[in-house]
């Protein structure tokens, strides 16, 4: 079995507003993977490089603020090694 090269994990299930979404998340050894989260299709920070320590990372609602939605956190990788997500959280 190989790693997956474009994952996503979503959720329709919160009410409300969505301020931020912190996710912990690393990859194994020599890593090449990114992280994007939208929420109802607007993107929240900035794309992450993934690294193979577990890192926080924090998406913030854009300057226009808050929206609700479909949260997305979608990966994409070119190198066929494990990800990981020790945590998320939808605040």
């Amino acid at each position: 079995d190989s790693p997956f090269k474009d994952l996503t994990i979503s959720t329709n299930d919160c009410v409300g507003k969505v301020k931020t979404i912190s996710v912990n998340a690393s990859g194994a050894s020599k890593v090449q993977a990114t992280l994007v989260v939208t929420v109802g299709g607007t993107q929240y920070g900035s794309t992450v490089n993934l690294t193979s320590d577990a890192t926080t990372y924090n998406f913030n609602a854009p300057e226009s603020g808050p929206v609700s939605g479909e949260i997305k956190l979608h990966f994409v990788q070119t190198s066929s090694v494990a990800l990981y997500v020790k945590s998320i959280s939808i605040n």
